[in-house]
């Protein structure tokens, strides 16, 4: 819900010219964060709005194409103990 009310807020600054003061006070943020987010919002569009904190949509442990070929062959050929 939170993200959802600062893209609204930031929204109403980009369109309609809601004060970069209000939008703060209305976020609990200071101004300089604000023209921040209103800065990311015009350059790369809505989505860049929300929180940076949220996980990648990939898993880091997941084996991707980019892995040296020579580990992936180790890997696979290894032996799977049981448990």
């Amino acid at each position: 819900m939170r993200e959802l009310d600062r893209l609204k807020v930031i929204q109403a600054i980009v369109d309609m010219g809601l004060k970069p003061g209000r939008a703060a006070e209305r976020l609990q943020l200071c101004e300089r964060q604000v023209s921040r987010l209103v800065r990311r919002c015009r350059t790369g569009g809505t989505g860049v709005v929300v929180t940076r904190r949220r996980p990648a949509a990939t898993s880091r442990r997941r084996l991707t194409g980019t892995a040296n070929p020579r580990r992936l062959r180790w890997i696979r050929a290894a032996p799977i103990w049981p448990r």
